[in-house]
C-alpha cells in the first residue's frame, strides 16, 4: 500500500517519478509514498511542488547522529511538512552490538562485515578502527 522511492545520487527523475507515483495515488492504486535517503535539497523540492512524502528513511546510528536531531536541517524540513523519518541501521549493521566485541583486529572482518564497516566509516566523519574499538 506504501511505495518507497529509493535516492540514487546520479539519477535526474526523482521528481518525474514522484509525479506519477502521486498519480497512482489519486487513482488510489497506492496509499502512501515514502523516500529512502533523499537528502534534504531534493526532499525540500519535492515537497515545495506539492508532494506529500510520508517518510523519508533516513541512515543514522549512535555515531552519526545528523540525520536525526531534530532541529538539524532534514529534521526541521520533515516537522515542517509533517512528514516522519525512519531510522535505517540506528546499530550501525550490528557493528555497535556485542556480536562485534571479540573481534580484535579489522583484518577478522567477514566480507559482508568489513563492507558494513567501510560504509559505517564512511557516514561518521572521524570514524577509524581505533577509535571504533574504544566505543
Amino acid at each position: 500500500d506504501s511505495v518507497i522511492l529509493e535516492y540514487r545520487k546520479n539519477s535526474p527523475y526523482h521528481l518525474d517519478v514522484l509525479n506519477t507515483l502521486f498519480e497512482m495515488k489519486q487513482e488510489g492504486l497506492i496509499q502512501s509514498i515514502s523516500t529512502h535517503n533523499f537528502p534534504p535539497s531534493l526532499l525540500r523540492s519535492a515537497l515545495g511542488s506539492g508532494f506529500n512524502i510520508h517518510s523519508n528513511d533516513v541512515r543514522g546510528n549512535l555515531m552519526n547522529t545528523y540525520n536525526l536531531q531534530s532541529d538539524g536541517e532534514l529534521g526541521v524540513l520533515c516537522n515542517d511538512h509533517g512528514s516522519s523519518r525512519l531510522v535505517s541501521a540506528p546499530l550501525g549493521g550490528g557493528l555497535f552490538t556485542n556480536q562485534y566485541c571479540k573481534i580484535q583486529e579489522r583484518a577478522q572482518l567477514s566480507a559482508s562485515s568489513e563492507k558494513m564497516f567501510q560504509t559505517l566509516l564512511d557516514s561518521c566523519p572521524g570514524m577509524n578502527w581505533k577509535r571504533y574499538r574504544t566505543i
